[in-house]
């Protein structure tokens, strides 16, 4: 008999799902966590192929990261939870609406505009009502090649000293979190 008792010193996070206006075991939800590296994404699944039966566990590897940042679970019923600052090196036991997000926490018609997409290398994110937010963009590999704190409605960027292809942004307000891909040609 081997026993492997080697440790990598790599965390993880593991989310059961109970759904409750949903179907019991949380299939066709999602579940997103939120950190430094950016968005991870699993959605429960009960089966991809014959004879194959998935685990209703959503899995996340998080590397030397101790903590998530926030956790979003969209239930197939269209519940919205979400839980912050979870530890790593657990199982979390969610249970549809036990972490709802308020109406206060729901983003009040914001709006993300990126214009020109594509571009040449210059573009602006026009935060429509303005409200401060971190805005970080990254390439296509992870790395962050732009991270900053705006208090007003229109960021202007500039990529000509990076590589042409897909970039992603996310945009962290007071009111949720907004991503999406800026394309530079």
């Amino acid at each position: 008999l081997w026993i492997n008792n080697c440790s990598n010193g790599n965390h993880f996070v593991t989310f059961h799902l109970t759904g409750t206006t949903s179907n019991k075991m949380g299939i066709g939800a999602k579940v997103k966590i939120f950190g430094p590296w950016g968005i991870q994404t699993r959605e429960v699944r009960s089966g991809e192929a014959y004879g194959i039966q998935n685990s209703f566990d959503a899995h996340f590897g998080l590397g030397s990261n101790t903590t998530v940042d926030s956790v979003i679970v969209v239930w197939p019923s269209g519940t919205i939870d979400n839980l912050l600052n979870v530890a790593a090196d657990q199982f979390v036991n969610i249970t549809e609406g036990d972490f709802p997000v308020s109406v206060a926490a729901q983003p009040v018609q914001t709006t993300v505009n990126v214009y020109p997409n594509p571009n040449t290398g210059t573009f602006t994110i026009d935060l429509g009502n303005g409200q401060d937010a971190k805005i970080v963009i990254r390439d296509m590999s992870g790395r962050m090649v732009h991270n900053r704190t705006s208090t007003g409605r229109y960021n202007h960027f500039d990529l000509s000293n990076y590589d042409n292809g897909i970039y992603m942004y996310e945009v962290i307000t007071a009111n949720g979190r907004f991503s999406g891909r800026i394309v530079k040609q």
